[in-house]
């Protein structure tokens, strides 16, 4: 079977970035404007553990409060799905701060810094919703000239499967 066409059968959704803008501090820290305009610092640490890789993203105020928190798990580790693609098993955002994008944030950081987040199969109705209601499209099919490489230098494209 090409992978086109198990794509269009499995309808393998990959999160399209939704274009939250982040800005670099001077001490390397990163930040991003939540909808009403505050300031939130954004941050991704890495570990690898028996199951294999897994990386947290995690939101803070300025003044050091955890507001959001994502965990992603390499697929094809834990998960089913595509190699060198990410699956989430844990978000969380406080509820006195949801509406203002952290999630989607969290979303869009990982993207740009790790790789593509793969619409896990098994989701929570809440999961379900904010997928329905941000952007995400059945994977797109790369020119092999347009191949990224994700942080850990793999490259993930159609034939990756």
């Amino acid at each position: 079977m090409k992978f086109k066409d198990w794509l269009l059968e499995n309808r393998l959704m990959i999160w399209d970035h939704t274009s939250t803008q982040f800005t670099e501090t001077e001490g390397g820290k990163s930040y991003f404007k939540g909808k009403n305009g505050e300031k939130f610092i954004i941050q991704i640490e890495s570990s690898k553990g028996p199951a294999g890789w897994s990386y947290s993203v995690q939101v803070h105020t300025e003044d050091g409060k955890l507001v959001g928190s994502v965990r992603f798990t390499k697929n094809g580790e834990i998960f089913k799905g595509p190699k060198h693609t990410y699956s989430t098993d844990y978000v969380h955002v406080d509820k006195n701060y949801r509406g203002q994008g952290i999630a989607r944030a969290m979303y869009d950081y990982f993207t740009e810094q790790v790789g593509p987040i793969y619409r896990h199969e098994y989701q929570t109705p809440e999961g379900r919703q904010f997928w329905g209601k941000n952007k995400s499209s059945l994977a797109r099919f790369p020119e092999p000239e347009q191949i990224r490489r994700g942080r850990e230098g793999y490259p993930y494209s159609v034939e990756d499967v």
